[in-house]
């Protein structure tokens, strides 16, 4: 069971710090040798007139960190449990069925308590089936990419 003062405690924290938190998260999990990153889950894709749809299931106890989005989109816990902590949100305990919305520059760290099954939808005007193409279309890499495209948007 996780102490609901992880919770309390990271909604107390400026989002700033929240991000760091985030990002060393990510630094660490990609350092250790032989862990197994989310991409290693295979990714189910469908297509349809303008949207884009991945799922993934993830099996309890992995702890991983999610894209930076570009846009907002609809994010949906389809079975399980699981805790996520955001910049904007702190940390909750999110329980399927859940749909949520992913926010524009949010990056997510993610606990799967128990297996879960997610599954964002994200807008596909173009009906581009070139999955390369698309994660660059709605995706940053890195905060710095994430600004570089909120200022030619401006």
């Amino acid at each position: 069971m996780i102490p609901s003062v992880v919770s309390d405690d990271l909604r107390q924290l400026p989002a700033q710090m929240v991000r760091k938190l985030i990002l060393d998260l990510e630094a660490f999990i990609t350092s250790v040798p032989g862990v197994r990153t989310g991409d290693c889950f295979p990714l189910k894709h469908s297509w349809g007139d303008g949207v884009y749809m991945r799922e993934i299931f993830i099996p309890a106890g992995y702890v991983f960190t999610g894209r930076i989005h570009k846009y907002m989109n609809p994010n949906f816990l389809l079975s399980g449990e699981m805790l996520v902590a955001t910049e904007q949100h702190g940390c909750e305990r999110i329980v399927a069925p859940a749909a949520m919305m992913a926010v524009p520059g949010e990056k997510r760290a993610v606990i799967a308590i128990t297996d879960i099954w997610f599954a964002t939808v994200h807008a596909n005007p173009t009906n581009c089936t070139d999955f390369a193409k698309l994660e660059d279309d709605i995706f940053a890499w890195d905060y710095g990419e994430f600004q570089r495209f909120q200022e030619g948007r401006a």
